[in-house]
């Protein structure tokens, strides 16, 4: 048995919320047996169905086998960054270096259905569905010799805008020659690596992790990390998405039109607590870049392949003085039934939390008063329909945090407990609905 850093997180996370989240970039915490990054028995799904299929057949993604095979078939070169690691280092290469990954198609395409088996993952929110599975050969070298990979895999997509493989062997197993000098931590060690490829019609994306172990008696435990050992292409989105032009037509619409309905809905009204309307302007400052798009449909929770993820700055600001702000958002463009540009929703982006600003006026907002309270917090909810402009609140919410005792309590018979403690006590201080 191993554990890798990524499998911890998932058990830990359905243990303390029993809710699911969505899948990362590239991999799949479902590991498929073949090799492949899809939704193996041992991952909570079994197969139910698998049907060949023809390379120029339509398949349920919208797209042919030979559609999908076009983002991965030839040579991709790319700029392959090693990282690195609290727990051990390693050689011969480090910095940036060239990876050149050449894929070759090894035998027909097969539409797989998979559905949960006892211990599913359905239970958690998991989706096993289908997927168009492609065996392929991959040979996958970096410029230093630490990698120089041949091995037959499966390509996988569950959405025509992109697809994925995977490659788990044992360290002994690698064929270049990358190798651990030295472990900081006495009794780990690298018990297996982890190869992921993800491509799309943009490129190629994807990470080599490891996996660091520990064992005493029946026992084995994993080392903390600070993410993989080498990656590409996965800078900008780390948690969701694949970075993407923002000229780029990704479902029907991209991030250059995402920006112009933005700008359409830039003028509105704004009313706190239920006064009268002012005058409001926003606008919207996109970071520098691309933005990051949802090519496939998440292993866990949901989301729409499509979907345009744009982080920024939004500019708020009343006429009547109340709104002064400058907020970290995150707009969201999912595309509607019609594979157009639908709703957008903007939110505070929590990677950038707003801060507390003067005590005068919080988060930009002025009659707000939070000092009587131990902790506040800035809520924001908008919408930017083609229909209906803009909608939505912001609204400042304080927090009063219970006086409780953590002093041990001996109980009769020798026992002993700590006391138990109601959650912080919350208060709305202020909301602010805007209307078009």
């Amino acid at each position: 048995m191993h554990l890798s850093l990524r499998t911890l997180a998932v058990a830990a996370f359905f243990s303390l919320s029993q809710f699911a989240c969505e899948g990362t970039n590239t991999g799949n915490p479902n590991t498929d047996p073949t090799g492949g990054p899809g939704l193996g028995e041992v991952g909570g799904c079994k197969k139910q169905s698998s049907t060949e299929v023809a390379p120029d057949a339509l398949t349920f993604l919208g797209a042919t086998p030979d559609d999908v095979l076009a983002m991965a078939l030839g040579s991709h070169t790319e700029t392959l960054t090693w990282h690195a690691q609290d727990i051990a280092s390693y050689g011969p290469e480090s910095g940036e270096h060239e990876l050149v990954i050449n894929v070759a198609s090894r035998g027909a395409a097969r539409v797989v259905k998979y559905v949960p088996d006892d211990n599913g993952v359905a239970e958690f929110g998991g989706d096993c569905g289908e997927q168009l599975e492609l065996p392929v050969r991959v040979d996958l070298s970096s410029d230093g010799g630490a990698l120089d990979e041949h091995f037959d895999a499966t390509l996988v997509a569950r959405s025509a805008l992109s697809a994925s493989l995977h490659y788990a062997p044992s360290p002994t197993a690698l064929g270049g020659s990358f190798a651990i000098t030295t472990v900081h931590r006495p009794g780990f060690t690298l018990a297996q690596v982890d190869l992921s490829v993800a491509f799309t019609r943009f490129g190629s994306s994807g990470s080599f992790d490891g996996v660091f172990e520990i064992r005493s008696n029946d026992s084995v435990g994993a080392a903390p990390g600070n993410g993989p050992l080498a990656s590409w292409g996965l800078a900008r989105c780390p948690t969701e998405g694949h970075a993407v032009p923002l000229d780029q037509d990704i479902a029907g619409f991209s991030g250059n039109d995402v920006l112009a309905m933005l700008q359409g809905a830039s003028q509105g009204k704004v009313s706190f607590d239920g006064a009268t309307p002012s005058n409001v302007s926003l606008s919207f400052a996109a970071e520098s870049g691309g933005i990051c798009a949802l090519l496939e449909r998440p292993t866990f929770g949901s989301g729409t392949p499509g979907t345009l993820l744009i982080g920024g700055t939004l500019t708020v600001d009343s006429a009547d003085g109340r709104i002064d702000a400058r907020w970290p958002v995150r707009v969201r463009a999912v595309p509607n039934e019609q594979a157009e540009l639908g709703e957008l929703t903007i939110g505070l982006d929590t990677e950038r939390p707003a801060r507390l600003d003067a005590a005068s006026a919080p988060y930009g907002l002025s009659g707000v008063d939070v000092a009587g309270f131990d902790s506040s917090s800035l809520g924001l909810a908008l919408q930017v329909s083609p229909s209906e402009g803009l909608r939505g609140t912001v609204s400042v919410t304080g927090f009063t945090h219970p006086m409780c005792s953590t002093d041990v309590v001996s109980e009769p018979g020798g026992g002993s407990s700590s006391p138990g403690c109601p959650g912080s006590r919350p208060t709305e201080v202020t909301q602010a609905t805007f209307t078009p």
